[in-house]
């Protein structure tokens, strides 16, 4: 286990593991909180399994785990990085006993490269709201989408089987 100061006692068994919020526990905006590195050090040093995770995304799982890794001194890799777009990557393969959402239809939320995140994780048909609402400019007439918007998506024509 962790104390209230973030260091291991010696509870920590193999069973018991730390998952480190990265936003606003490890860091606030560009800044490592006090002790952040010294939490993970110690949870380390106590040989208890640790991952990091944030509701944030756009990025893959690599480069938040350079990021990281830069910001806390400290070698953070890839596999320990749970993001809030990482379980798409699971989506796209079928894992799990879904059907694979790879060769479908699906739009891309989000505000920063989630549509490349999207392609990195294997989803070849992506459309984002802006773009069908170029293409359907019906659904919203309360305004013109901007010019551009939904020219040349090969999948137009096919549902869109998800929202992720």
């Amino acid at each position: 286990m962790v104390g209230a100061r973030g260091v291991a006692t010696a509870a920590a068994t193999a069973r018991a593991g730390i998952c480190f919020d990265i936003d606003g526990v490890l860091l606030r905006g560009k800044n490592v909180l006090a002790g952040a590195a010294d939490a993970v050090r110690a949870v380390r040093a106590a040989g208890m399994p640790h991952l990091f995770m944030t509701n944030g995304g756009g990025h893959l799982e690599h480069v938040r785990a350079q990021q990281l890794s830069a910001k806390l001194g400290l070698p953070v890799h890839e596999e320990q990085v749970v993001l809030a777009h990482s379980p798409m990557r699971e989506l796209a393969t079928g894992a799990h006993g879904h059907a694979p959402l790879a060769d479908k239809r699906v739009m891309i939320l989000g505000c920063r490269d989630e549509v490349g995140v999207a392609k990195a994780y294997g989803f070849r048909k992506t459309v984002t709201p802006q773009e069908f609402w170029g293409q359907h400019p019906e659904l919203y007439r309360f305004r013109e989408p901007a010019p551009g918007l939904g020219g040349g998506d090969p999948f137009a024509d096919e549902a869109v089987e998800a929202i992720m």
